[in-house]
Order: C-alpha cells, then structure tokens, then sequence
C-alpha cells in the first residue's frame, strides 16, 4: 500500500471518529458532511474529554465581539446541528451533556490514536511505525516485520466497524480474493492474520503516488493546454493496469472498482492495482453453466 504523510490526530468517542487537525468527522469510516462552528464546538470538547467547556470560553474562541444574543443563537444552533448529526439529545445524551447556565462537556468513552492498535503497538510480529492512509473499510499503518526485518503494510478494519458480521466477511474475502493473485502491477498480499480479534492483512509497501495523486500534480505543473501526461507515460500506465486485469480476470476475478484512487504508481513507474475488496468471484455451478457470486457487501459509500 501507498507510503503518504501521517495522518492527523484522530479522537474516537463510539462509531464517530475526529480528525483534531482538520475538522473531519467520520462515522464507521464515512464522512460526515459538517463543519464551520459545530465542527468546532466539537474539537474544543474532545480535548478535554469529561471536563466542562464553558460558554465563556466558547464564545471568546468562536464568537468573539459578538452581542449576548446573537452568541446565545449561534451557539445553540451549532449545538443541535451537532447533535442532529450526532444522533444525540439534550434530554438523554450520550455524548455531549448541557451543564445549564455553565456550558457543555463530552461524555462516554473517547480514545485516542495510539490506544489499542496504532503507533508504536506491536502486532503479532510487527511493529507499527505511522498511519499512511484511512477510508470507510480500512485503516492502513505503515509497520516493520520484526523476523524478516522489511516493511510492509497493514490493514485493519475500522474498530467501531470490528463487531460488524458482514464488514468482517467481506475483509476477509478482500484478503482471500487478492492473495489468490500473483502479478507484478497488483499489490501483493503477504497473509492475513488477527489481533485481539481485530483481522488484518498484511502486505507489500508501496512508495510512490495513486494515479489520482499523479494526475494532480501533473496538471498544477503544465499549463491547461498541455497533456497532463505525455503520449508514451500514458500508455505505459493503460498497458500495465490492462496486464494486471487479465491476470485477475484469467482467476475469474473481477475489480469492479477501478479509478485512480485504486491505481499506484511507484517510484519507478510500476503500476500497482489495489484494493480488490469489491471483486466478484465468477465460478462454473452444475451442468457446464456460469454464475455470478457476489462476495461483497455493499460499495463502499463515502462523502
């Protein structure tokens, strides 16, 4: 998997997690279309878990010169669209609870990125180095392999997303589906292994850029009128992604999921396929006919 810059520090409180650095808020790995004050009404109280934020100091940060009034408005509407997409309530909280008159505090239990697996935890035999990448089915940690001394690339399901039956089945498939593949314009699959219950797969580290990330700082180097990529690049690139396909679909596999966030190419030009979670598997039933097994949930959805 891809070799990118750390992720910013993540607070997690039940299915949501917080990115402390930009706002971001996710559930089950999907993010949430929220921000301006509720995103940061949000972040001033998972710094301070179970302690109380009080109106003062949220309206000196957020509101500052305002009247009393248009303050008292502000700050409840951003409050109750918080909680609206928190699924919350003031009666009966269950993460932000209304100390009347003072302010407000964030309840239930939050933790932090390096509580459980993360940085600096040992796994099985690896020890994890930095996060390098997250999405709705994933979270990817760039990690050392203590016996055979190379890195590699781990990926485990999202925690809130660990007791979830069917985003279990279909992981595992992921790992089954991809390991069965042997081609050099396809991420290797090491193994699959498990930690305190959590599934993750284990596999080569990639250094480079997604095709997206390329087409991106390609176009923002060339002028509009000019070919983001050169004839021959271009090429190339199409040339490897359609090796890597046949191999896949000569073992009756199919992507179903091919963009340029699932495209990567390395340092050295090699084009690399990722991500086969949304593969069907094509097999012959009874009687010489096909049929088409279905061995995913459903698409990943992401905002």
């Amino acid at each position: 998997m891809p070799e990118a810059g750390k992720t910013p520090e993540i607070v997690r409180f039940g299915p949501f997690e917080l990115s402390v650095e930009t706002g971001e808020l996710r559930k089950n790995g999907v993010r949430l279309k929220l921000a301006g004050q509720p995103i940061e009404v949000l972040t001033l109280l998972v710094k301070r878990p179970g302690k109380l934020v009080t109106r003062e100091e949220l309206q000196r940060r957020l509101w500052p010169g305002s009247g009393y009034g248009d303050f008292d408005r502000g700050l409840n509407a951003a409050v109750n669209r918080l909680r609206e997409y928190l699924g919350d309530s003031a009666t009966e909280p269950r993460y932000i609870e209304t100390i009347t008159g003072r302010g407000y505090r964030l309840i239930g239990e939050v933790s932090g990125p390096n509580d459980g697996v993360g940085p600096g935890k040992i796994v099985s035999y690896y020890r994890i180095l930095e996060t390098i990448g997250r999405g709705g089915m994933g979270i990817v940690y760039k990690a050392q392999d203590l016996k055979l001394g190379r890195h590699v690339a781990l990926k485990f399901l999202p925690e809130e997303l660990a007791t979830n039956q069917t985003a279990l089945e279909r992981f595992r498939r992921e790992a089954i589906t991809a390991s069965s593949l042997n081609h050099p314009n396809i991420c290797t699959i090491y193994q699959i292994e498990e930690h305190a219950g959590q599934p993750f797969i284990v596999m080569e580290l990639l250094q480079g850029q997604t095709l997206r990330e390329c087409l991106i700082s390609s176009a923002l180097q060339r002028s509009r009128l000019e070919p983001v990529f050169d004839t021959d690049h271009l090429l190339d690139i199409a040339v490897q992604i359609l090796d890597g396909l046949q191999a896949a679909h000569e073992k009756s596999i199919v992507h179903r999921d091919i963009k340029p966030t699932n495209i990567f190419v390395t340092n050295g030009r090699l084009v690399k396929i990722l991500d086969f979670g949304l593969a069907k598997l094509i097999g012959a039933v009874s009687k010489g006919e096909l049929e088409t097994v279905d061995v995913s949930a459903a698409p990943d959805s992401e905002s």
